[in-house]
């Protein structure tokens, strides 16, 4: 292997934008643990925490999974969600990560986060839970699966 720049040839492989996609589920969870041992050891590394509220189809309509809440009732699940997310932030901070990012959208989960976020973050690395959170009508057949299948960086899936 004369000649050959281990150097070039690694950095690819460097991730120093890290996003993870939170949905609440003991796989993401864990999805998260990761993350932050990925990222906490180096100042300039980020860590982009990602959570989407779901929209289901069905048929020619879209229905927010808030659909059946007042107005009042759906505010305070995101309200719940953005408050979800800043725990996360504060113990990847506790555990020394220095740059933390939230991101939140709604939509289809795996859609917002192949076709939207991705493009627009960039990340390095996308971390994500195996299966869903229980209840949850998407498994590790359908979330999981097509953020492998269709993101165009990386994809560590974590169980």
């Amino acid at each position: 292997m004369t000649g050959l720049n281990l150097s070039k040839l690694f950095n690819k492989f460097v991730f120093q934008k890290v996003m993870v996609c939170l949905d609440g589920s003991d796989d993401s969870k864990l999805a998260f643990r990761y993350a932050v041992n990925k990222v906490r050891r180096v100042d300039y590394y980020q860590l982009i925490l990602c959570s989407i509220m779901e929209i289901k189809h069905y048929g020619d309509t879209f229905h927010s999974t808030f659909d059946k809440l007042s107005s009042y009732d759906a505010y305070n699940k995101k309200e719940k969600l953005i408050d979800r997310l800043k725990r996360y932030k504060k113990i990847a901070e506790k555990a020394g990560v220095r740059h933390v990012k939230l991101i939140i959208d709604s939509g289809n989960p795996s859609e917002v986060i192949v076709k939207d976020i991705i493009p627009e973050v960039q990340p390095d690395l996308l971390v994500v839970g195996s299966r869903a959170k229980k209840g949850a009508k998407h498994h590790l057949g359908s979330q999981a699966a097509y953020i492998t299948r269709y993101a165009n960086v990386p994809v560590m899936v974590v169980r």
